[in-house]
């Protein structure tokens, strides 16, 4: 899971770590420290469908400051989109713009023929999309599909009633 926040005031004094704590419905716990510029930290090992109690607060060098908490869980199924290799299709995608998205998908029924379809907040659907199969664990990823040059569009796939998450295009990867 990765988890964002805004900076918390700095009451006279300067933040100089973030404290990130969660707790399972179960009792199970944990804890990360970042430095007092990080506004984002990555959670490893939480459960699937289990509710955590998740805390953040601010350490100055006067103390510490009053924790912000979320109830979350990570869902049973997800999708993610980023960019991925560049390619060119025909004379309507080419570099720096045109690349592949890379698509995986997680927590989907094994062996089971899936539509992916790519849509861009100005396009719409742009692509037909494809029927692919995930593998026994119920992953798919998908790496030379659905050529996309949307520099500025956020795209997305729909895989029936789940989204991935929204990517804003890059005009050129990494």
């Amino acid at each position: 899971m990765i988890l964002t926040w805004d900076a918390a005031p700095p009451n006279g004094s300067d933040i100089t770590a973030y404290e990130v704590t969660w707790t399972a419905a179960d009792g199970a716990t944990g804890a990360t420290t970042t430095g007092g510029q990080a506004r984002t930290v990555a959670i490893g090992g939480l459960v699937r469908e289990r509710p955590y109690r998740i805390g953040v607060l601010a350490r100055t060098a006067g103390g510490v400051g009053v924790p912000a908490v979320v109830e979350a869980a990570l869902p049973s199924r997800w999708i993610t989109v980023h960019r991925g290799a560049d390619t060119t299709y025909e004379d309507k995608c080419g570099p720096p713009d045109c690349a592949y998205p890379y698509i995986e998908l997680f927590g989907f029924p094994p062996r089971t023929e899936i539509q992916i379809t790519p849509v861009a907040s100005a396009w719409g659907r742009f692509n037909v999309g494809a029927e692919l199969t995930t593998n026994d664990q119920g992953y798919l990823r998908s790496r030379t599909r659905f050529p996309f040059s949307g520099v500025g569009q956020t795209l997305w796939v729909d895989v029936g009633d789940t989204q991935s998450n929204r990517f804003l295009w890059p005009e050129k990867g990494p």
